[in-house]
């Protein structure tokens, strides 16, 4: 026999308070198994159509029968985080400067000389720790050439 039974949803209107705003009383069209369903279908409803991502969960849901009726129960309800990741395309690190010997003039790159302050560059908020052959790799600062 099908339409009729304990585990069918039941159609009915419920409202509900939270502890943020108790007077305020929201409608919550649904079905629902049980309370505690109502519950939880109380919380995604706060969290999404009423400013509800504003508030520091956990958070105490009172549910109704009527919208001017007594409380039939009460929860607290618990929102739970999930993670999102978004990826921006970065250039590449320049290439790590060959061990050839530099020329006459040209800036010398090695363990010698690892900032730009040993290599006579004026002092800047960068530490220019990052070396690539062709200057800093963090403020893009070029080499200057060794005297």
């Amino acid at each position: 026999m099908f339409g009729i039974g304990a585990h069918m949803p039941i159609r009915k209107d419920y409202w509900y308070s939270t502890g943020d705003s108790r007077e305020l009383r929201y409608q919550l069209p649904g079905t629902a198994r049980n309370l505690r369903d109502v519950a939880i279908d109380a919380a995604e409803d706060y969290h999404s159509h009423h400013d509800g991502w504003e508030s520091v969960w956990p958070l105490e849901f009172v549910i109704y029968a009527a919208e001017d009726g007594d409380p039939i129960a009460r929860f607290e309800v618990e929102r739970e985080t999930v993670p999102t990741f978004h990826a921006w395309e970065m250039p590449l690190p320049l290439a790590a400067p060959t061990s050839a010997p530099a020329a006459p003039g040209e800036p010398t790159f090695g363990p010698e000389s690892d900032t730009h302050e040993d290599r006579g560059y004026p002092p800047t908020r960068c530490e220019h720790r990052r070396l690539g052959a062709n200057g800093c790799l963090d403020c893009g600062q070029p080499p200057m050439p060794r005297g």
